[in-house]
């Protein structure tokens, strides 16, 4: 359903947060790119263009086919792309764009960096878009697929072995003791919080695992 004024004063009131930004204007493409991600492979949410950082309306008079250049920003900066709903609403005599992401089954979504095509994907932290971790990653993967296989060898061994002397583990360190890469390693720690076996934290601003 289109978003009207009411709607739109309902979310201006609710502020930023897990499923709000505000943005003043797109030019920042990137930035733009970045949140749009980020919605996709959480929960959903609203990117809301010509509204201040305080919540008060800006208004995109001075931007440029607005519509246009979100959706161009999605094709171009977003692997795969990202199907957006985009609507314009006046409110108090300014044109405001709210764009709506939902959550995606075709998680996850990366933000390509046009220079060297690289790419990073990205999630929602409170009323930040910040980079998802490789583990973070391989649960996108595993949330958007029919089963999980686990297949139990010497790499699980020795990570419940760990676990159980010291409590707890970081992905890196994993990936040393076990000797496989660390895609490898992200990929049989996320199946194994799919499946209730362990859980992430977060010790010091490192993302590290421990025993259920």
């Amino acid at each position: 359903m289109p978003v009207t004024e009411s709607v739109l004063l309902r979310l201006l009131q609710q502020g930023e947060g897990t499923g709000i930004e505000f943005k003043r204007k797109i030019n920042h493409p990137t930035k733009i790119a970045k949140s749009i991600s980020a919605f996709a492979n959480t929960s959903g949410g609203y990117i809301i263009i010509g509204i201040s950082d305080d919540g008060l309306p800006y208004g995109i008079e001075d931007e440029k086919y607005p519509v246009d250049r979100v959706k161009s920003i999605s094709g171009s900066y977003l692997h795969p792309t990202v199907n957006l709903s985009l609507d314009l609403v006046a409110l108090n005599a300014k044109e405001i764009l709210v764009v709506r992401i939902d959550q995606s089954r075709e998680r996850p979504h990366f933000v390509v960096d046009q220079e060297t095509g690289s790419k990073m994907a990205y999630i929602r932290s409170g009323n930040q878009s910040v980079e998802a971790t490789p583990v973070q990653i391989e649960m996108m993967k595993l949330s958007v697929s029919s089963e999980t296989r686990i297949e139990m060898g010497e790499p699980e061994r020795i990570l419940f072995e760990f676990l159980n002397q010291y409590g707890v583990i970081s992905l890196e360190r994993f990936s040393g003791l076990a000797g496989i890469p660390i895609q490898a390693a992200a990929q049989k720690l996320g199946a194994l919080i799919s499946i209730g076996i362990i859980q992430a934290g977060n010790r010091q601003g490192t993302e590290v695992f421990f025993l259920k």
